[in-house]
């Protein structure tokens, strides 16, 4: 068979001009992919050094070193990587090796990051990690291992991290992660194995601030299991016990008064201890959904006054104290869906004053206070309510008045009609509503041959009355439909040129006008002009005018002002044409659905006409009778109408598209400027902002308000760019206004300190890192690790924090390829000594929108700007710190 190795390798390139020997010290990386292909039977092994299967490559470049699909551990021997003393990273996995030898990684000094992942392991000890004292990062993830022994980690002294997730563990010894030894240790995953017990103190680490437990089989945990665990801000237990335990230790959490963040969903806890949670005034989101419980203390939450989500789904609540939730006062979201909730005091929310999104579907709740008020008249920050399958009869005062809520899900909720269609009065809100109203006819034995479809009139009949008499006769009817809120007035054969012979009261009193859409049925009314009834039509939400069979030639009176009008009936009439006036009008109701023109005399020889040609034409599908509209001579008006004799000059549609065409090209153009100059519009707005409304200025994109950061920015510049930093850098962020914090290694990092940690905490402990590019930068080992430990950060964050500073111009082939990508990716921002330079960079750094008084907008020009050193020099933590001699050639 065919054995195929593919080794990924990423090579830091030494500087030609470098003479330290520092293991994060290089200019550029490089990724290299080789497969070793060799065929082989199945009782053959691979046998050969790893340094010769690298012939090409420098083995002290080597900077990280992965192997896929090793097929057996032969390939390894003791000492197989001596060749490459200065690895950093190591990673091994989707093989089948099964054990190691325990000198395999001698040599391997400066190893930081070992990854052993899906190899079928079944073992490992403590000889095997005695060669890398400086590991920081474990990973032993998708493994066999069943057991660990108390000293497997003793020589791991700077470890951080360490993963042991989907493997078949079953314990943990005491003292495996013992304080004295582990004191670093901040992350433990061991989700995923089949854990029985959790023993007293097995987490002795006061560092620790993460571990997930979930997915596991534990059947016992100790009350001391989390003792002292000062530094622990996450926890998860999903589906971490078995239904043998139904509660937790009440002092289980009583050391942990960091912790933020605990996950208990998906057990079988049918009790929580009063003053379990008591300690834990940090904790912002606690999910204890899918479990049993069915009762929970008036004091349960007690002391939790930074709690911002609860989850409390899919458990068997059925009943909640008024006061359960009394000090949540920071709850932004609550769940209570899928439980068996039927009565809630209307005092339960009172104080959520900040809760924003609350689910309660699947209960049968119908969150009624009192009168029209609901239990949650006190949550006016409320945007998202979730009450599908309850028993909801109403739409409350309190929701309607609350301008924030954006979505309000009620479905299969037993709502009346009367209720759904209130829901316009609330603009902007999206619902869902299912409607259980019905209507139930009875035959009783009557035999049925069809059925035919008929339009119900739900409407009430208020008034049926009859206008005075006059020799020809009338009739009007006047119908209002409370539900809809629609009047109908239809009057037949009436002379309305009488106006005192109008129904005075046809019309509601001007109160209720806006409430009501009114349709007209003036038909066969002897109408020869519309100015009668145009002064009843003021004020009112006309949506049906029916004026058919009457006398009118011109629409010169109807008025323009009827925006919801949907429906007019102009047929058999007296029309033989109509002017651009009256068009124009037609083309004004912008609503209009159906309108009728047929059975009228039109003029097909005058130019008069063309207007209304051209409505035709254009309203084909809003014109049913259309193909009736006929000339008076017969014949059909679309067809015979010539309009290009009515042509004169330049045509209207060629000036049109000429405008058109002009107006596009002007506003693409528009849209082009400011795509490229979207940036430097940004600037101008934020530097002037104290001339622009509020809503108008720029966003800060990161403002994390829950991330407390030492600096504004870190700087990082090679030694010989020092003057620029002096003279103008610090001094214009520093001392003008608005002022940045820096951070500045020759000033801020303490003496001591390893060179790698110092970055690493600079960049932790700040919003932005500027890179002040350069050729000098380019050569710096130093540059270039505190480039890739800034861009690695913002990986990580997945949020861009880096900063360029072009300080001159640079070829693009001398740069990294990480360095390359991120220049092609995002802006940088090129030195010039102008003031757009300074606002520009003011502007991308972590800046606030306040409109800052006409005094605080400082400027310094270079002939101002002094020559001081980093700083203070008064200040003891600004004197210049000694570079190691490793890194004081950059």
């Amino acid at each position: 068979m065919k054995y195929i190795l593919i080794i990924n390798i990423f090579l830091l390139l030494e500087s030609s001009n470098q003479s330290g020997n520092s293991p994060y010290a290089f200019k550029s990386s490089e990724h290299i992919s080789i497969s070793f292909e060799e065929n082989l039977d199945h009782s053959e092994n691979i046998k050969v050094k790893l340094d010769k299967l690298l012939p090409k490559y420098n083995p002290d470049e080597i900077y990280s070193l992965e192997l896929l699909n090793v097929l057996n551990g032969e390939i390894f021997t003791n000492g197989s990587f001596n060749a490459f003393q200065g690895l950093f990273q190591l990673e091994i996995r989707d093989s089948r090796i099964n054990y190691f030898p325990e000198s395999i990684l001698e040599g391997l000094k400066e190893l930081k990051v070992l990854i052993f992942s899906n190899i079928s392991l079944k073992s490992v000890t403590a000889n095997l990690f005695k060669f890398t004292p400086e590991l920081i990062y474990l990973g032993l993830n998708d493994n066999e291992l069943e057991e660990l022994l108390a000293d497997t980690f003793e020589h791991l002294t700077e470890i951080r991290q360490i993963d042991l997730t989907s493997n078949k563990l079953k314990t943990l010894p005491k003292g495996i992660f013992h304080r004295s030894r582990q004191e670093k240790v901040a992350r433990v995953f061991l989700a995923d194995n089949n854990l029985t017990k959790l023993e007293e103190d097995v987490f002795q680490t006061e560092n620790l601030e993460l571990l997930t437990l979930s997915g596991n089989h534990v059947r016992h945990i100790d009350n001391n299991t989390f003792k002292n665990l000062y530094e622990l801000e996450s926890l998860n237990m999903t589906a971490t016990f078995t239904a043998e335990v139904d509660r937790l230790p009440k002092a289980l959490f009583s050391n942990s008064s960091n912790l933020k963040y605990l996950q208990m969903d998906k057990n079988h806890f049918q009790f929580l201890e009063v003053g379990i949670f008591h300690n834990l005034r940090q904790l912002k989101v606690l999910d204890l959904s899918f479990n049993k419980l069915k009762d929970l203390d008036d004091d349960i939450f007690k002391n939790n006054i930074h709690l911002e989500t609860l989850h409390l789904s899919n458990n068997k609540l059925k009943n909640l104290s008024k006061n359960i939730f009394k000090d949540l006062q920071e709850l932004t979201k609550l769940d209570l869906s899928n439980n068996q909730l039927t009565n809630l005091d209307p005092e339960i929310f009172l104080g959520l004053t900040h809760l924003s999104i609350l689910n309660i579907s699947y209960n049968t709740v119908n969150l009624a206070a009192v009168g029209n008020y609901s239990v949650l008249k006190n949550c006016s920050n409320l945007i998202e309510i979730h009450a599908t399958n309850n028993n909801i009869s109403k739409i409350f005062i309190d929701w309607r008045r609350n301008g924030k809520l954006w979505k309000l899900n009620l479905k299969n909720n037993p709502l009346p009609s009367s209720e759904i269609k209130m829901s316009p009065k609330f603009p902007g809100v999206e619902f869902h509503f299912t409607s259980h109203d019905s209507i139930n006819v009875r035959f009783d034995n009557k035999s049925i041959g069809s059925l035919t479809r008929h339009a119900i009139d739900t409407g009430i009949l208020d008034k049926n009355q009859k206008c005075q008499e006059t020799e020809s006769g009338c009739s009007c009817i006047y119908v209002m439909d409370h539900d809809l809120k629609k009047i109908t007035l239809e009057c037949r054969r009436f002379n309305i040129d009488e106006l005192d012979k109008w129904p005075k009261d046809f019309i509601p009193s001007a109160s209720n006008k806006s409430n009501f859409t009114i349709e007209l049925l003036l038909s066969n009314c002897n109408l020869s002009s519309t100015f009668p009834i145009s002064k009843y039509l003021e004020d009112v939400t006309v949506t049906k005018l029916v004026l058919s069979s009457n006398k009118l030639t011109s629409l010169s009176d109807l008025p323009s002002n009827l925006p919801a009008l949907e429906v007019l009936e102009l047929h058999d009439n007296k029309f033989s044409s109509l002017n651009e006036h009256d068009v124009d009008k037609l083309w004004g109701f912008k609503k209009l659905q159906n309108i009728t023109f047929h059975q009228n005399p039109w003029n097909c020889t005058t130019c008069d006409l063309k207007y209304f040609y051209e409505f035709l034409k254009s309203h084909k599908e809003k014109i049913p009778d259309s193909e009736k509209v006929l000339c008076h001579d017969g014949k059909l008006l679309v067809k015979s109408y010539d309009i290009k004799n009515c042509s004169t000059g330049i045509s209207e549609e060629i000036v049109h598209a000429v405008l058109a065409i002009v107006g596009c090209a002007v506003g693409i153009s528009i849209i082009l400027w400011i795509y490229h100059r979207f940036m430097d519009i940004k600037v101008y707005i934020y530097n002037h902002r104290e001339f622009f409304p509020r809503w108008v200025f720029p966003q800060e994109e990161d403002n994390d308000s829950s991330t407390t950061y030492k600096y504004d920015a870190f700087v990082c510049y090679a030694k010989e760019d020092e003057k620029f930093i002096k003279t103008r850098l610090r001094p214009m962020l520093e001392d003008t206004e608005p002022k940045f914090k820096l951070c500045i290694h020759q000033r801020d990092w303490c003496p001591g300190h390893l060179i790698h940690d110092q970055i690493y905490k600079s960049v932790a402990d700040s919003r932005r890192t500027i890179i002040v590019l350069s050729h000098n930068f380019l050569n710096s080992n130093l540059c270039n690790l505190e480039f890739q430990v800034a861009y690695d950060q913002s990986i990580r964050d997945k949020v861009n924090r880096l900063l360029v500073i072009m300080l001159e111009d640079i070829a693009i082939h001398r740069l990294s390829n990480q360095l390359k990508a991120y220049i092609t990716k995002y802006t940088y921002i090129p030195w010039q000594d102008n003031d757009w330079f300074w606002n520009k960079l003011r502007y991308v750094l972590p800046h606030k929108n306040k409109v800052p008084a006409k005094n605080e907008r400082t400027r310094i020009s270079s002939n101002e700007m002094p020559e001081d050193p980093i700083g203070d020099s008064n200040n003891e933590q600004s004197q210049m710190i000694p570079l190691p001699q490793s890194l004081r050639n950059d």
